[in-house]
């Protein structure tokens, strides 16, 4: 069974070409929206890192403190 023939000569597959732009704009959205949710992930875990280090940083700081008055005390006991 051979392929239909178009009038220029060229095998027609029946696909339209405004279809497979129609086809290629919903990938593209497609693509868009799941990289704009990595990107929306990516920015959370960036902020939570962030957040993380700054509260890693407070507590050497409280550790420090701690430290310190420990070896107060020793002195004044």
């Amino acid at each position: 069974m051979s392929a239909p023939i178009d009038m220029s000569g060229s095998i027609s597959t029946g696909t339209t070409q405004s279809g497979i732009i129609t086809q290629a704009q919903g990938i593209l959205k497609d693509t868009k929206e799941t990289l704009d949710g990595w990107i929306g992930v990516a920015v959370d875990k960036t902020h939570q890192a962030k957040e993380l280090k700054d509260n890693v940083a407070e507590l050497n700081q409280n550790v420090e403190k701690v430290q310190k008055s420990y070896q107060d005390l020793k002195t004044f006991t």
